[in-house]
């Protein structure tokens, strides 16, 4: 009975001990979010008055504390969104005002998290700010967040004017970034701009990005290359770089990280480039120094090595994970000049808008730091391999330098990255380029036929008469032959350069130049007319039908009549011609014509 009564004891203490670790887990299970949650401040719980620390980079790496006094909440200040209004304290901060590269400095009230500085004006007397809620921007943690391909952006007039103090503030402008006129009665708050380091580019490329880089609320600003040594601690309140190019030239958007959890972070707290889903490198970052504006002060700093990615930009914040890395195209130019040859290399990020321009920069950038402006001609071969596609794509073109010389280069990269029949991924960009600072242009001058009248099946021996710049006249030869089963009658033979004659198969027949798949698009580019050749062209009376940009020249005349007359869109009738392109060593420009008549 004894050892019965202690058998229930020790069984009754198993029990309990059981049901005590069964409790402790299942506290722990629902005590875990709530604790998370702890560390976070909702909107609804801020009040006027209320007093908090924020933390952001000042100098080097180390982070600095400043105070923060919570003014007010502006309500849907946009759709679904909030904002918070603070006043800033800082021995630096009262000198300065808000300084580009602070947005997404984490602000803490209580220890709690709120949100991430990323609003503000210029020209107040004191430093105040508007914070994106914390509680907006957790949802881009999640890697399953449906993620729209461009982010909400406008201007929101608030119905109720917020006024603390001497201020009203009465319109907020989240996207495009504008800068308003200095007005104290209307007070536009805007996004904190984004200082943009620029390292190797030459000044006048850069006024080149300016324009561009405005419109997305980014100031471009001269800070030299980064890239080297380790990122700093990985916490809030630290630098972290958006990087757009890499290489011998470099493009870094400086900011700071908002929040991190389990490899995810939070920073900037508005949108990088609104993009939605994006794939760019993430680097950490090094502030040199706080230059001092009137309107905006701005940190000058440099992007260290990159240490995860970018892979959401969105109007609340941008997101990405550590250790993971983009996957960049490598881009290689080589510029040959009479007295020298340079290559260059970059890395740049994979993006329909983003790529073709910043090729464009690069190959101005990479001219620039070769050559004088004494150039005057071009020529490329641009050479474009794709994931996806079985072989590389060569385009080679030459062009007079003028002020839209780069979309003859260019050009092909931004029809195929943006083609509207499938998505590609390209894998590596070589171009190059000779200049010469001779006009290597030439005239069509004049051209003649030994003959006038000619039998089908005989020869035509024309003769194109050009005048080189700054050259003596020079003859060029090629004999054409008169197809045997052609009718009596006129014959129009033309003579023209690339230009004109792109033009003439728009008019005679424009469902050439309308490709219906990515490899009509290629072939396109691979055999379209280039600027450095003549191009012959005689129309003959026989037809042939265009269906879906693929010419059928010989199909029978009873069934040309069948399909021209069809009701469905993208089939075409067109003349069938002679054609041949004579190349040269010069830009080619002109146009001739005359008539021979065939005569059986």
């Amino acid at each position: 009975m004894k050892s019965f009564k202690i058998f229930n004891f020790q069984f009754s203490i198993c029990i309990v001990m059981l049901i005590f670790m069964v409790s402790v887990s299942l506290a722990s299970e629902f005590t875990q979010p709530l604790r998370a949650e702890a560390s976070f401040m909702s909107v609804e719980e801020l009040k006027p008055g209320m007093k908090g620390i924020g933390k952001t980079v000042f100098s080097g790496r180390e982070i600095s504390e400043f105070e923060v006094e919570i003014i007010g909440v502006l309500k849907n200040v946009y759709p679904k969104g909030d904002l918070i209004l603070v006043r800033l304290r800082d021995e630096l901060l009262d000198k300065t005002g808000l300084i580009s590269g602070m947005s997404g400095s984490p602000v803490y009230i209580d220890g709690r998290l709120i949100g991430a500085i990323a609003y503000g004006w210029g020209f107040t007397e004191e430093t105040i700010a508007g914070v994106t809620p914390i509680m907006e921007m957790l949802p881009l943690l999640n890697e399953d967040t449906r993620i729209s391909e461009t982010s909400w952006r406008g201007k929101v007039n608030l119905s109720q004017p917020f006024s603390f103090g001497k201020y009203t503030l009465r319109e907020i402008v989240v996207h495009p970034y504008t800068t308003p006129e200095y007005n104290p009665s209307r007070m536009v708050l805007m996004p904190i701009a984004t200082p943009l380091m620029v390292g190797g580019f030459t000044q006048d490329v850069m006024n080149e990005m300016e324009q561009v880089f405005k419109e997305f609320g980014l100031l471009p600003l001269q800070g030299g290359g980064g890239g080297e040594g380790a990122s700093a601690d990985i916490v809030p309140g630290a630098v972290v770089g958006a990087q757009l190019l890499s290489g011998d030239c470099e493009l870094t958007a400086l900011g700071t990280l908002t929040y991190i959890e389990g490899g995810k972070i939070l920073a900037f707290g508005h949108p990088f480039l609104a993009a939605g889903k994006v794939d760019f490198p993430m680097t950490g970052g090094s502030i040199h120094t706080i230059v001092p504006s009137s309107f905006f002060s701005f940190k000058l700093g440099s992007s260290t090595t990159a240490f995860g990615r970018i892979s959401r930009d969105t109007r609340v914040a941008i997101g990405g994970e550590v250790g993971e890395f983009s996957e960049l195209i490598p881009l290689c130019i080589v510029i040959k000049s009479a007295d020298e040859k340079k290559e260059f290399n970059y890395r740049m990020i994979e993006d329909e808008f983003w790529s073709p321009t910043l090729l464009d920069w690069c190959v101005l950038n990479s001219i620039m730091s070769t050559s004088s402006p004494r150039e005057k001609t071009a020529s490329s071969k641009l050479r474009i391999e794709f994931k996806d596609y079985s072989e590389p794509v060569l385009v080679q073109n030459s062009t007079i330098i003028t002020e839209k010389w780069l979309e003859e280069i260019t050009g092909p990269l931004k029809a195929m990255m943006d083609n509207q029949f499938r998505k590609v991924d390209v894998q590596s960009i070589d171009l190059e380029v000779e200049l010469s600072d001779t006009p290597l242009s030439a005239v069509i001058e004049s051209i003649r036929v030994d003959k006038l009248e000619v039998k089908p099946g005989e020869d035509i021996n024309l003769t194109v008469i050009l005048k080189p710049y700054g050259g003596e006249y020079t003859l060029l030869r090629t004999t054409i032959t008169i197809p045997k089963d052609l009718p009596d009658g006129e014959l129009t033979v033309i003579v023209c350069d690339a230009r004109g004659s792109i033009q003439m198969t728009g008019t005679i027949n424009p469902e050439k130049l309308k490709p219906h798949s990515f490899e009509q698009l290629v072939e396109l580019f691979r055999e379209i007319e280039k600027n450095n050749e003549i191009v012959v062209r005689i129309l003959t009376p026989f037809s042939g039908v265009t269906v879906r940009g693929q010419e059928l020249p010989s199909l029978p005349p009873s069934l040309i009549s069948i399909m021209s007359s069809s009701r469905e869109t993208g089939i075409e009738s067109f003349g069938r011609e002679i054609f041949r392109k004579i190349p040269t060593k010069w830009i080619i420009s002109g146009h001739h014509q005359l008539q021979v008549k065939v005569k059986r």
